[in-house]
């Protein structure tokens, strides 16, 4: 059987990647929201968004992927596993997104990531694929890796079949500034207890400057900061 050069490669990086693999410790949605992930009822303020690394599209249809870590702006939302879709909801605005697998290999974890910056519309669903290309050390390893290294990918997908098949996992550790909470209570809950927050730490601060243990000044610059987070 004639086997593609191209499929045998992805078969081989799949291979290799599944024994390099760092597992991560993932939050799962509750029961409410993964209901709410899998129908793709479009929001109609918010977007929402997908990321996943597992496909089929390998001659034999095999489901294979990655455990990843996905950073918007920037920043670490949080981490899945090869049998994870990660959901999220995003306001109206233009991000950029990357990805990074979590992976023990020399030459996986140098690998470069290639950012996506796409803008997201209210109403729109948006499933984002993380794709691994190994480059040169597909068919020639570490040497073939440096004359092409590897990078990793991402592409917009319209796969929804496949992400019924996933566990639905939530953003770790996303800030409140890009991930958007689509329940109106939990978002107020939210703000109720960012300032409960900063009233507990103003109280902190003022009863460390009445016991000396700041000066003025020191009291004056943190209380215009925890008051700007507000």
């Amino acid at each position: 059987m004639n086997i593609p050069l191209k499929s045998l490669a992805l078969i081989i990086g799949i291979v290799l990647a599944s024994g390099c693999t760092i597992k991560a410790n993932v939050t799962k949605h509750d029961e409410q929201s993964s209901i709410a992930a899998k129908n793709f009822t479009p929001h109609e303020k918010l977007a929402k968004v997908y990321f996943l690394t597992t496909s089929k599209d390998n001659w034999l249809s095999i489901k294979g992927g990655y455990s990843a870590d996905l950073k918007i702006n920037g920043a670490l939302i949080g981490s899945i596993n090869d049998d994870n879709v990660m959901y999220f909801n995003l306001a109206p605005g233009t991000y950029t997104f990357e990805w990074f697998m979590r992976s023990s290999d020399f030459i996986e974890s140098r690998a470069t990531s290639v950012e996506l910056p796409y803008r997201v519309a209210a109403g729109d669903v948006v499933i984002l694929r993380g794709k691994y290309n190994a480059g040169g050390s597909a068919g020639f390893g570490l040497i073939g890796a440096l004359i092409s290294p590897p990078k990793y990918e991402m592409e917009i997908s319209k796969d929804r079949d496949l992400i019924k098949e996933l566990v639905i996992a939530a953003p770790q550790s996303c800030p409140p500034t890009i991930c958007i909470s689509a329940d109106p209570t939990a978002q107020k809950s939210q703000d109720k207890n960012k300032s409960i927050s900063a009233q507990e730490r103003l109280n902190d601060l003022n009863e460390m400057r009445r016991k000396g243990l700041i000066t003025q000044k020191d009291y004056d610059t943190k209380k215009a900061e925890i008051l700007k987070s507000m």
